[in-house]
């Protein structure tokens, strides 16, 4: 299934993940929610300017990457600790695209 090609440990995908996924899917807002995300215009701001008003805004950030996330490569990551020296970058490995779910320790 899907989870288990972004998951580094396919044993991590399970009824409770499933669970956790889902429940927040049956709010009344849910479909409209994701529509808007699918359907919405790009952002008026680039990524790097985003993360430039971060700083600015002294907004504490912590960059998490899944080392054997196959979507979002850690590029992105390195990109963002240029500009947010400050924020501490952790790239955990053996985790995929939810590194939160896969080693929450």
């Amino acid at each position: 299934a899907l989870l288990g090609q972004v998951y580094a440990d396919a044993d991590r995908v399970g009824e409770s993940l499933v669970s956790r996924i889902v429940v927040p899917t049956r709010q009344p807002a849910a479909a409209s929610a994701f529509a808007s995300i699918l359907c919405s215009p790009g952002s008026e701001m680039s990524f790097d300017d985003m993360l430039s008003r971060l700083k600015e805004q002294g907004t504490a950030t912590c960059l998490l990457y899944g080392k054997e996330d196959p979507w979002i490569r850690p590029i992105w990551g390195y990109r963002a600790k240029r500009i947010l020296t400050e924020a501490p970058y952790l790239e955990l490995s053996p985790a995929g695209h939810c590194p939160h779910h896969e080693v929450p320790e």
